[in-house]
């Protein structure tokens, strides 16, 4: 769920590969992304046809399985392919449980192109208010237990045992391959609560 920010009178919305949710606004000419988390990472004005500019242009939206956006500009009677497509290139991974920790959880890696990797993950089912060490590790399988790559901030659980984690790493990529993410039971504890491999979305 998500509300307020970047929204202004939302028409259209489709679901992208990677389980984004891109959307276009009625009222500016905008089009938003929205994570799985809910967090509204990405504004861009598509549209300035009309006047005042942007303003009932946007109708239409379909996402190509390469991830790819298309949108329909009423305004100037167009079919466009949104130029900032290649931003939205990422890898995904769905955790399963752990030792007999019955967690579930999504993750997902963007490269927005600036230097930078953004980190979005979000656990269900933790135990109320719990802190969890979270890393990616290098690897072909969780089973490789690999050495950690990069640290990510503590996983901390809210009183209804939801952990989210929006991070920002400072490198330009992280390959789409050969590594995995895994959440610990808790400070100084190895036993693995959540572990997923990721994959590319195309």
């Amino acid at each position: 769920m998500t509300a307020g920010g970047a929204l202004s009178a939302p028409l259209g919305l489709a679901i992208a590969p990677n389980g984004d949710v891109p959307t276009v606004n009625g009222n500016d000419g905008n089009l938003v992304e929205t994570t799985i988390t809910g967090t509204q990472a990405m504004t861009d004005t598509i549209s300035t046809a009309g006047t005042p500019p942007g303003v009932g242009a946007l109708f239409g939206l379909a996402v190509a399985p390469n991830g790819d956006v298309f949108f329909g500009d009423d305004n100037a009677i167009t079919l466009n392919r949104w130029t900032g497509s290649s931003t939205t290139n990422a890898v995904v991974a769905t955790l399963t449980p752990q030792n007999n920790f019955g967690v579930s959880a999504t993750f997902l890696e963007r490269h927005p192109k600036n230097g930078t990797v953004e980190i979005f993950m979000q656990v269900l089912n933790l135990a109320p208010n719990s802190v969890h060490p979270t890393h990616i590790h290098l690897g072909s399988s969780c089973a490789a237990k690999g050495p950690i790559v990069f640290e990510l901030p503590n996983l901390r659980a809210t009183a209804q045992g939801i952990g989210l984690i929006h991070a920002t790493i400072y490198t330009k990529t992280i390959s789409a391959a050969n590594w995995y993410i895994n959440v610990h039971q808790g400070p100084g504890q190895e036993a693995t609560v959540a572990c997923g491999q990721v994959m590319p979305t195309m």
